[in-house]
């Protein structure tokens, strides 16, 4: 891939990612992405974190965060600030899920990214890769800065060619081939069909449906529901409540196979939980969407 070739990617990354510091952060966040660069040198400043991403079957690459990012993702992810022995985690956290988003919105224009894990890396790591595309996050406390590095893998200028001359993989050129004769016309009729009568299914007897006493039915109990934004998904740690919409004493919706069929209240029955059935639904109806 060139960077020609690259730099609509990063546009479409660009917006990608937008979306998804919007929805992390609760706010615009305007992000501006440069393009592809070379570099001889590549070096992490001072006091940043690098990211070393691993991807299943490809060519590494890196993510450098400058000063600031821990502190501001820990506010939008945590409540707060987190030590200093885990922002590392943290922002690895967050880079794998932001890879995530970017790799849903390029698939859904074609582009297959693979799998990737994210680590704290040594700032030697990135020795290795000679490309450089620096970003910048805009937020209301001043502008957070980075950069992805690329290995050549990913990124390769085409080899140069005297003007005038073919590339040296370029095949020679071939004779145009003579125009195709036209194809004889396609005789077209319409499809006749024999009269059947009337509509006549089996022989008028009520279905047996002991022939389906045997198959199989996923039933669920439904305690209630609730939606979140990701903000507020992303922040839930270990004791966290979520408060649902459903009322201490409510009926439990049951359901089979996504339709609700009845009602209940929840019981222990030994050890395990258990629902008793205090009412059946007349029209067995499907699992409503939250909105």
């Amino acid at each position: 891939m060139t960077p020609d070739a690259l730099a609509p990617l990063v546009a479409e990354a660009q917006e990608a990612l937008r979306s998804f510091f919007a929805a992390l952060l609760g706010a615009d966040a305007p992000l501006d992405a440069g393009p592809a660069e070379p570099t001889d040198d590549p070096a992490a400043p001072e006091g940043a974190v690098v990211l070393g991403g691993v991807p299943a079957g490809g060519a590494p690459f890196a993510v450098v965060l400058e000063a600031g990012w821990a502190a501001r993702l820990a506010e939008a992810m945590v409540g707060g600030p987190v030590p200093d022995d885990e922002a590392g985690d943290l922002l690895g956290e967050a880079a794998g899920q932001a890879y995530g988003a970017l790799r849903t919105h390029l698939a859904a224009d074609g582009h297959e990214l693979p799998e990737a894990a994210f680590s704290v890396a040594a700032p030697e790591d990135i020795a290795g890769l000679g490309w450089r595309v620096p970003f910048s996050l805009a937020d209301e406390g001043g502008p957070l800065a980075g950069a992805v590095f690329l290995a050549d893998e990913v990124v390769s200028a085409p080899p140069p060619t005297e003007a005038g001359a073919a590339p040296p993989d370029a095949a020679p050129p071939q004779a145009a081939a003579p125009p195709e004769a036209p194809a004889p016309p396609v005789a077209v009729a319409a499809a006749a069909f024999e009269d059947l009568g009337s509509e006549a299914i089996g022989d008028g007897a009520a279905p047996d449906l002991h022939l389906l006493s045997d198959v199989e039915l996923e039933v669920t109990v439904e305690l209630g529901r609730r939606r979140l934004p990701l903000a507020d998904v992303l922040r839930l740690t270990t004791g966290s409540v979520v408060e649902l919409d459903k009322m201490v004493g409510q009926p439990l919706s049951v359901f089979a196979n996504g339709r609700l069929i009845a009602e209940g209240e929840a019981v222990v029955i030994d050890d395990q939980f258990g629902v008793r059935v205090t009412g059946l639904a007349s029209t067995p109806r499907p699992r409503t969407a939250l909105v």
